[in-house]
């Protein structure tokens, strides 16, 4: 091979690879970024996200997760990896005993509430939040059984006191 078609190959790569690369570079932040974006908007309208979750925590863990993995090509997988990041236990719990209080809410009673009824509450957000926490793996589908087992012990640690509650299971 002569010199000069060895400069002009070389000349060849530097001006035409790496203004390409430099470009596939930038168009895959700026598309990362707009999933981040998108993840973000989603977590912020959804009710029980917003609820559950800090969005902007959430959509930058999204983010990393992107950059870390970028072979994956659905929002949906990446999510799915990152389930139970930046969730917010105490506001979960607060709003699982104010759903509870809307629950037990009688307006034939006046919209009066019992003690037992404000108890059972308490007692089933306080239930919740010590026991998400200590789940090696957090996702909606442990958070509601969670909560489905708060029920049936809240009312039994309430009501009889004086009772072992441990074996009583959800539903």
């Amino acid at each position: 091979m002569s010199n000069y078609t060895i400069i002009i190959t070389a000349l060849f790569l530097v001006v035409f690879t790496i203004p390409t690369t430099t470009y596939a570079k930038k168009q895959t932040t700026e598309q990362l970024q707009a999933e981040r974006e998108a993840v973000l908007k989603q977590c912020t309208k959804n009710a029980r996200d917003s609820t559950y979750r800090d969005c902007e925590c959430y959509a930058d863990a999204y983010l990393e997760e992107r950059e870390k993995q970028p072979e994956i090509k659905y929002i949906s997988v990446a999510k799915g990896n990152i389930s139970d990041k930046c969730l917010d236990f105490e506001n979960i719990a607060a709003f699982e005993e104010k759903k509870c209080l809307m629950r037990h809410n009688n307006p034939s009673t006046g919209n009066v509430l019992t003690d037992e009824e404000k108890s059972i509450c308490a007692c089933t957000g306080d239930f919740i939040k010590n026991n998400i926490s200590k789940l090696e793996r957090v996702n909606y589908k442990t958070i509601q059984s969670t909560i489905l087992a708060s029920i049936p012990k809240c009312s039994c640690l309430v009501k009889t006191p004086d009772r072992n509650c441990d074996k009583v299971r959800g539903r």
